[in-house]
């Protein structure tokens, strides 16, 4: 990954930014990359809450991604600074 690629995602100019971001497959798993500027911790859910793991910071402003080791429905459970929050990805 480019830092001219995360300047394009910061300002906002990336003309694909699914391309990129989200679920894409990879060998026999999935690689999820989410772009969460001021997120302090983002880890991937099951549908039933349970952890599939916690996402790796990538750059300093927001990139976070997780390679699963197969395909799997998730969600996002994102720690922001004093609260944390569940949503769809």
């Amino acid at each position: 990954m480019s830092d001219e690629r995360v300047m394009r995602l910061r300002r906002a100019e990336e003309g694909d930014p699914f391309g990129f971001l989200g679920p894409h497959a990879q060998g026999d798993g999935t690689l999820v990359r989410v772009w969460l500027p001021g997120a302090d911790a983002v880890e991937l859910i099951d549908p039933e809450g349970r952890l599939l793991g916690e996402m790796q910071r990538r750059h300093a402003d927001g990139l976070f991604e997780l390679g699963l080791e197969q395909p799997s429905a998730y969600r996002l459970r994102i720690h922001w600074p004093g609260s944390v929050q569940e949503v769809e990805d």
